[in-house]
């Protein structure tokens, strides 16, 4: 039968919070980064996701988002070179509405069915934005979520599944807009969510003869909290059964939220045979009717948590500098800077293995790791053959480091750091996501793929430095 065999989610580290001087909400928001997008983020879910798989038998990888970088130019492919998924791995993009990430799970069960022994890779990414002081720029947030769907020892098996369509101009950007545009609300959730959605979660639990009681959780993409807590009583659902604390701490995610709804709950399962009802609307509804197979606390310690993603985010000082990041209004420089460079695209493709997939080299003689790698060993001089060495789930400590507060860079002061890998191997980079307060040699640290530079719509990519996220009290 086949399932979900992992699932992970990213949360940016920013946010806004009641702390955050012109947010006048007790809610949260999370918030990318300016190096980061919906590549970046899809990534860092993917790697969560993919920790300890067997890559080789990834058949295919479905990319949704709306609000991804390219809009031609596969933004899959960038991921999938990120991840070091095979060469032979098909990658798809789906995008133009948020239930995009439910339609690649109905796309992932055929696939599966005619390859049993294979997976399918689901990333949801999204980095929506709503004009300034709107109630969309209330209510969205920035956030990435994944799931692997195979027949090896599924977590969950996806029992049923149905899909309906409808046409509602309820949310819509057009190609020459960058924030999303809505109807009014009443007439939106009477005509739109509050009706087919409920509809779609009746029918799917009438067809399983099963009432609403013996669901463990209900996975939902409500917009907001208000509409989440009126679907929940027209639904006859009790308030253990609908998750709001994704609403609450980081906002609507976009196409990715049914997918984080569903993580979380699967985090949340205590026994077998717990029931989890996952829905999903946009222009129509997809509902699945998905049983766990095992509790959450027999999946291993080293596991993500979803809720750990959302007790480590970090707040932003002002309103003013999430505008900035989010290019909601232009800001003048105090210093006026060289435009900056295009990137080279030879060079993009040239140095693939450095940058994106990210490869060392560990000496076949005397096993010593160099980054980048090279034809002849530094430790024992010599020219032998090397084997490649993955360095983007390594783990690292901190050697050295300084800091540039002239450096042109929305993230001032910039970090420029010397890492060790715990695989071996040292590297000069920038940290990211980090507070300066913080900052000590011997700090653990992760790495992350992110923004280096972006000209005329070309972007680049690399790898950064950042701390591992870690609750207060938890050790690395």
């Amino acid at each position: 039968m086949y399932g979900i065999t992992s699932y992970a989610t990213y949360i940016p580290w920013l946010r806004l919070t009641p702390d955050t001087d012109g947010w006048p909400h007790s809610f949260q928001r999370s918030v990318a980064n300016f190096d980061e997008d919906a590549i970046t983020m899809g990534v860092a879910a993917g790697k969560l996701c993919l920790h300890k798989s067997d890559l080789s038998k990834i058949k295919a990888l479905l990319f949704c988002s709306t609000s991804a970088p390219y809009a031609e130019k596969q933004n899959a492919a960038v991921i999938a070179a990120a991840l070091n998924l095979p060469s032979n791995v098909l990658t798809v993009d789906l995008a133009g509405s948020i239930r995009s990430s439910t339609s690649a799970i109905y796309l992932a069960i055929d696939m599966i069915q005619a390859t049993p022994e294979e997976s399918v890779l689901i990333i949801a990414s999204d980095t929506r934005m709503g004009m300034a002081r709107s109630s969309l720029d209330d209510s969205l947030g920035d956030g990435a979520a994944a799931i692997l769907l195979g027949q090896e020892d599924p977590l969950a098996i996806i029992e049923s599944k149905s899909s309906r369509t409808s046409i509602l101009y309820d949310l819509w950007r057009d190609s020459s807009s960058p924030f999303v545009s809505q109807w009014e609300d009443r007439f939106v959730a009477d005509n739109g969510i509050e009706s087919l959605l409920i509809d779609s979660v009746q029918s799917i639990l009438s067809a399983a003869k099963l009432n609403i009681s013996q669901i463990y959780k209900l996975a939902i993409n409500a917009p907001n909290l208000r509409q989440a807590n009126r679907i929940k009583r027209l639904l006859n659902a009790a308030d253990s059964q609908l998750n709001t604390s994704l609403l609450e701490l980081i906002g609507n995610t976009g196409c990715s939220m049914a997918i984080m709804e569903l993580c979380l709950a699967l985090d949340q399962i205590s026994e077998k045979d717990q029931y989890i009802c996952l829905s999903c609307y946009g222009d129509g509804v997809d509902s699945f009717l998905i049983k766990s197979t095992r509790a959450y606390n027999s999946r291993g310690k080293d596991r993500k948590s979803t809720m750990l993603s959302i007790n480590t985010g970090h707040p932003l000082g002002s309103y003013e500098e999430y505008a900035t990041l989010k290019h909601l209004w232009q800001t003048g420089e105090s210093v006026r800077r060289p435009d900056t460079s295009p990137p080279s695209v030879p060079a993009i493709y040239r140095e693939q293995t450095k940058n994106i997939h990210f490869q060392g080299g560990k000496c076949d003689h005397c096993g010593y790791v160099q980054y980048p790698a090279q034809k002849i060993c530094v430790n024992c001089q010599e020219q032998h053959p090397s084997s490649v060495v993955n360095l983007s789930s390594a783990r690292a400590i901190l050697f050295t480091y300084s800091m540039d507060y002239l450096a042109g860079t929305t993230d001032v002061p910039l970090v420029i750091c010397t890492i060790n890998f715990d695989t071996g191997g040292r590297m000069l980079c920038v940290m990211t996501d980090r507070n300066i307060e913080d900052l000590h040699v011997n700090m653990p640290l992760e790495m992350s793929f992110r923004k280096i530079s972006e000209h005329k719509g070309v972007t680049s990519y690399s790898w950064k430095a950042m701390p591992i996220r870690l609750e207060k009290g938890e050790q690395a």
